[in-house]
């Protein structure tokens, strides 16, 4: 058993805090739900001016969550020639999502906003858009 050493003078409130936010996680991110799901408004608000304070972390933090480094983020737009892969709107005019398979997490591609979101709809509903495509007015379940 270790023994915990404590410092020669009082501890302060945040290291108070601290220490029982590591003893007790669960509480911390209780806590933070309840304030997130009691204040959407502030928090938004409060997430608003921290992104734009910290422009270059959302790049950082949305290729890390996919596990692309920011050099192979720069590849992968030089082999789609700097543009969406999709329809090859360049990247000087938007800022490109990372486009994922939802079941491997395995990265296709870099893809504008609106082609990202239009692939996502379109492998949720897929087979009903091309069955409208194939027989748009539907006769051939009318007989």
């Amino acid at each position: 058993m270790t023994k915990r050493i404590l410092p020669d003078r009082p501890l302060t409130q945040a290291e108070k805090s601290e220490r029982s936010h590591a003893a007790h996680p669960e509480l911390r991110a209780e806590r933070g739900k309840r304030y997130r799901d009691t204040h959407p408004d502030r928090v938004k608000a409060d997430l608003a001016q921290w992104w734009a304070a910290n422009p270059g972390k959302r790049t950082e933090y949305r290729l890390k969550s996919y596990g692309i480094t920011p050099q192979g983020y720069e590849a992968i737009l030089a082999i789609q020639d700097n543009a969406c892969a999709i329809c090859k709107k360049p990247s000087e005019v938007i800022d490109f999502e990372v486009d994922h398979d939802h079941a491997t997490g395995r990265v296709r591609g870099l893809l504008c906003r609106r082609c990202n979101n239009c692939l996502g709809w379109f492998e949720k509903n897929g087979l009903s858009a091309l069955e409208y495509l194939e027989d748009p007015n539907g006769s051939s379940a009318q007989g």
